[in-house]
């Protein structure tokens, strides 16, 4: 009998031995389980993160590609008015070439002018001269 109390007390050792080493067992399997479950939620609030700066992401290369072209646009109209400038200033110069060109025509013309004048009044006086000569000599022939 003695050996069969042994044998029963030896089974029982086992039994609780392996009643603890599933309770150890359930418990890591219960802490493993709330792990999985606590990463699976983070996991899922890191997507929804991703998700929200992917939107941003999104965004901005938008705002990036509108100020490029809004950029590129007063560049185009910056080089627009640099050449309209360059054109302005050219004409400037023609304009001032001419006005001094005119300033020079005006003042060769008054000086014909002037001597015309005095050719004239010269003429004048020469015309003067002669019909005084004429005068006399109708009178001398008279």
């Amino acid at each position: 009998m003695n050996l069969a109390h042994e044998r029963i007390n030896t089974l029982e050792r086992e039994n609780s031995m392996l009643k603890d080493s599933y309770n150890k067992m359930s418990d890591q399997t219960s802490f493993v389980g709330d792990k999985m479950s606590s990463l699976n939620n983070e996991k899922n609030y890191m997507m929804e993160k991703n998700m929200d700066l992917d939107k941003q992401v999104k965004l901005l290369t938008n705002q990036n590609d509108q100020l490029r072209k809004e950029i590129n646009y007063q560049i185009e109209q910056y080089n627009n008015m640099q050449m309209d400038r360059n054109r302005l200033n050219n004409e400037m110069i023609i304009i001032k070439s001419d006005n001094e060109r005119y300033k020079q025509n005006i003042h060769e013309l008054k000086t014909q002018v002037e001597h015309l004048n005095n050719d004239r009044l010269t003429l004048t006086n020469l015309l003067e001269a002669k019909k005084k000569t004429w005068d006399s000599n109708d009178q001398k022939v008279a």
